[in-house]
């Protein structure tokens, strides 16, 4: 067994020999052209922030579970940072952070132009589309942590849109995320006011009867007593029902900020000093890799024509190393 795997390695080998020059040739050239390639490539910078997880949000719950199963950690209709990268990737936010205008070093020029001009994005929809090959946002399943990274050629520009992309979250999430309590906040402040609005008129009733009968309670009629006495008490009662309301809208007021879960970033993206791509390395050992595996296949596929060439006797690697040694001759010039 051993002498039959010996005798297809030595085949394997002579079909090297007999097609060395395609096959050392196919992997010069990739190789050389995978140099061109990746030192022909710009340099590319990655800017990061992260963002904690809300208090009421678990990682490893799903959302739509807690609201499902409130005993699982969330009762329902709670808003928890799990909606976080959701928001990012939202059509209003992301539209925000394309016409924002940024302003970053561009060689040794000061630039400011928005998203759409950097990338020559012609609309909203191939920005879209687009965007995910720059803007990157990522969930710990661990801890529920939220990374926005973004990859640019300008590591100004790529820290200012991972800073403009926390900053549309934090004013969408304070300003447009409705909740429950908030919803309560809203009918309970409307209610105040109209119950106010009561409460003012049933006081200036009263004082504009008693002004009216300025003689009670000394002599005034039973009718005038009972009449100031109705005045009285619906006057108590709206004093009574605007200060419960007034308990319940504070309390109410505080359930919607515990409500509403609170932007709470780790850490703000800064500049990139070093560069994150192109992997050079990588890039070329994946080409040499390639194109060796087609040398390999060409090399195969034609070697019918070249069988009768070169004889299959002796060693194949030594055949080959007396090749080599003769490569340098072949760029020596004869003297006259």
């Amino acid at each position: 067994m051993n002498n039959s795997a010996s005798e297809r390695m030595k085949s394997f080998l002579w079909v090297i020999v007999r097609g060395r020059y395609l096959f050392f040739g196919i992997i010069f050239f990739a190789v050389i052209f995978g140099f061109i390639l990746a030192f022909s490539l710009p340099k590319e910078y990655t800017a990061v922030a992260s963002i904690l997880p809300s208090e009421g949000a678990s990682s490893t719950i799903p959302g739509f579970l807690k609201n499902l199963f409130p005993e699982f950690g969330g009762k329902a209709g709670e808003l928890t940072s799990v909606l976080f990268p959701d928001i990012l990737r939202s059509r209003s936010v992301l539209e925000r952070v394309f016409e924002k205008k940024y302003t970053f070093r561009k060689g040794k020029e000061l630039v400011t132009k928005n998203l759409y001009e950097v990338f020559n994005w012609k609309n909203v929809d191939k920005a879209l589309r687009s965007y995910p090959n720059i803007i990157k946002i990522t969930t710990s399943i661990e801890t529920g942590t939220i990374w926005i990274r973004c990859t640019t050629r300008y590591p100004e520009l790529s820290a200012a849109i991972v800073n403009e992309m926390v900053y549309q979250l934090d004013d969408f999430n304070k300003n447009k995320l409705r909740s429950h309590a908030k919803d309560n906040v809203e009918y309970l402040t409307k209610r105040l006011e109209e119950l106010s609005r009561e409460l003012a008129e049933a006081e200036d009733s009263l004082a504009s009867y008693l002004s009216c009968h300025r003689d009670y309670p000394v002599s005034a009629s039973p009718e005038v007593e009972i009449e100031v006495e109705r005045r009285k008490r619906q006057r108590e009662i709206k004093s009574q029902a605007y200060i419960v309301l007034y308990q319940q809208l504070e309390l109410a007021k505080l359930e919607a900020k515990k409500d509403i879960p609170v932007v709470s970033v780790l850490d703000w993206a800064t500049p990139p000093i070093l560069k994150s791509g192109p992997k050079r390395a990588g890039m070329l050992i994946t080409i040499f890799l390639v194109s060796l595996i087609v040398a390999v296949v060409v090399t195969f596929a034609t070697d019918s024509s070249r069988k009768t060439r070169v004889a299959e006797e002796g060693d194949p690697i030594g055949f080959l190393l007396e090749d080599f040694k003769r490569l340098p001759g072949l760029f020596r010039f004869k003297k006259r």
